[in-house]
């Protein structure tokens, strides 16, 4: 014997015949979900209790009833709570069956209504904002995974500059580099950003003579011997200015291989902070020097020498004859502009 009853129902009923079933056996104690059969469509869910025998048959009616209240009951229930309100019939009060949920809405909320999360797609239109956007989304997850696997870029780097400037691909992503690479700033308010310069500086190996001052990129250092370049501090933020090696933390002077000197008047390295010269900001220029013949790094401000803030062992077990330094700046809601031997000193 079967006992069949269709009723109108809500696109939960239609849609999640899993959680009516779930229901169902919680309502009617005397039913077992593997004993029923759900049968929903947009329109109509059906109930089949086949395969009962006389129990089935005695007790129809009264299940029959049950379950249609019970649907009933399922339907106001969404209704009060907000669900579909304008999809509902002003004369019965029930939902209107002419304006069913889309397909992409039955999917959606028995997966909302489990808990999930759900992103969806649903054409709309001619698909212009699908268009322009499915590309970005793309490229953007494409760069991320490949900057977490530490491959290179999709698409092909810009060739390298061919004077001396901030590196627009050696930076933090807080960090804006000016398209000259003269300037750069960080608006982070709380975390330090920082930036290297596209070309790096070796011990001089060859007779240049004691200002030689060839540039290279890390590739291929060339020899030199001293080097200087300036800094000018163009708002009230942080600013570190200072030298690194290629693998140093951007954060200048946080570790061995990395030598800075702050604003607040502390030099830095390798996470090691000490009084030095004085403090500087807005306004003021600062001179950054590397002697390689004599291990030593020192500043000025303003053309004011504040003496060797670095040298000895310290310096020297880092600046081999194979190793390049660059020059190195870390910016906290700061901007700086960078001279490199472009502009007068």
């Amino acid at each position: 014997m079967a006992a069949h009853l269709n009723v109108p129902t809500q696109s939960f009923l239609a849609a999640a015949p899993h959680r009516l079933r779930s229901d169902l056996e919680a309502t009617f104690p005397g039913i077992k979900a593997k004993d029923m059969t759900i049968v929903c469509t947009c329109q109509r869910a059906s109930m089949d209790l086949s395969g009962r025998g006389d129990a089935v048959e005695k007790e129809k009616d009264c299940l029959l009833e049950q379950f249609s209240d019970f649907a009933a009951n399922v339907c106001t229930r969404l209704l009060d709570a907000g669900f579909w309100a304008d999809y509902v019939d002003p004369c019965s009060g029930l939902p209107a069956l002419d304006s069913l949920p889309t397909p992409i809405q039955n999917e959606v909320i028995p997966l909302v209504l489990g808990g999930g999360d759900v992103m969806a797609a649903a054409e709309t239109g001619s698909g212009k904002t699908g268009a322009f956007a499915l590309p970005l989304l793309q490229v953007c997850h494409e760069v991320k995974r490949g900057v977490m696997k530490g491959e290179a870029a999709l698409s092909a780097p810009p060739p390298p500059p061919t004077r001396i400037q901030l590196d627009l691909s050696d930076r933090d992503a807080s960090v804006a580099v000016a398209p000259d690479g003269a300037s750069a700033q960080s608006r982070h308010e709380s975390a330090w950003a920082g930036v290297r310069a596209s070309h790096g500086f070796s011990r001089l190996l060859a007779n240049s003579g004691p200002e030689a001052m060839q540039v290279a990129d890390a590739a291929g250092p060339e020899p030199v011997s001293r080097v200087y370049y300036e800094v000018s501090v163009q708002d009230e933020g942080l600013v570190r200015v200072g030298w690194a090696a290629i693998s140093a933390a951007r954060e200048l002077g946080t570790d061995a291989l990395s030598f800075g000197f702050g604003g607040t008047g502390k030099k830095s390295h390798a996470g090691a902070f000490a009084d030095y010269g004085r403090a500087y900001g807005r306004g003021d220029v600062v001179g950054v020097c590397l002697d390689w013949d004599r291990s030593e790094i020192s500043f000025c401000v303003n053309g004011e020498s504040l003496g060797v803030a670095f040298q000895g062992e310290e310096v020297a077990r880092l600046t081999g004859a194979d190793r390049s330094f660059f020059p190195a700046v870390a910016l906290k809601n700061a901007e700086v502009c960078v001279n490199f031997g472009a502009r007068p000193w």
